[in-house]
C-alpha cells in the first residue's frame, strides 16, 4: 500500500520508510506464544483455584469449624500474599500471565472465601449482597492489576447480580 501511496505523490520516500519502520516496530512487538502462554496461565490458575476448592469440600465433614475458618483465611491470605509480592516486584517485569493468574485466583478466592465464611457460621443468605461485595473486590482487583481475566469474571458477576436483583422484583440499578 506504501508503493501506491508513493508512486501516487500522495507521501515521499522518506515518510515511506518511516511509515515502514514504525509498523513493523509495532507488528513485531506481537508474539502469538506470549498470549497462548497467558491464555494457558488463566486457565491454569481456573483449575487450581477450583482444586482447593473442591478438595476442601470433599473433606469439609471431617474439619471443625475453627479448622475450616483458619484454612480459608490462610488459603486466602496465601494468595493475597503472593499479589503484594507481584505488586512489589516493579522493578523487575514479572509478566502478563502471572499477573492474569494471580489476580484470577485472588477474585475467584475471595468469592469462595466469603460463601464459606458464611457457610461456617450458618450466616443469613443474602446473594444479592453477596455478589455486589464480589463485583466490588473484583473491580478493585481490574484497576490493580489491570487483568483481562477478572474484566470477564466481573461481567459474569454483575450480569448475575442484576439478575438476581430482578428475580427479587427489585430493580436492576447496578446495570445503569
Amino acid at each position: 500500500e506504501l508503493d501506491v501511496l508513493e508512486q501516487g505523490g500522495l507521501i515521499n520516500a522518506a515518510h515511506s520508510r518511516r511509515l515502514k519502520d514504525h509498523y513493523t516496530a509495532r507488528l513485531g512487538e506481537y508474539n502469538p506464544q506470549k498470549t497462548i502462554f497467558v491464555f494457558i496461565s488463566i486457565l491454569s490458575a481456573l483449575l487450581v483455584t477450583g482444586g482447593c476448592i473442591l478438595l476442601f469440600g470433599y473433606n469439609w465433614e471431617v474439619l471443625g469449624q475453627l479448622t475450616k475458618t483458619f484454612l480459608v483465611v490462610a488459603l486466602l491470605l496465601l494468595s493475597q500474599g503472593s499479589a503484594l509480592y507481584l505488586l512489589l516486584q516493579k522493578k523487575r517485569d514479572i509478566g502478563l500471565a502471572a499477573k492474569e493468574a494471580i489476580s484470577f485466583i485472588n477474585a475467584a478466592l475471595f468469592g469462595a472465601v466469603m460463601a464459606i465464611i458464611g457457610q461456617i457460621y450458618n450466616l443469613e443468605s443474602n446473594i444479592t449482597a453477596f455478589l455486589a461485595i464480589w463485583c466490588a473486590s473484583t473491580l478493585l482487583l481490574i484497576y490493580i492489576f489491570d487483568s483481562l481475566a477478572c474484566v470477564a469474571l466481573y461481567l459474569v458477576l454483575a450480569i448475575c447480580l442484576i439478575t438476581e436483583t430482578q428475580n427479587d422484583g427489585g430493580v436492576g440499578f447496578y446495570f445503569f
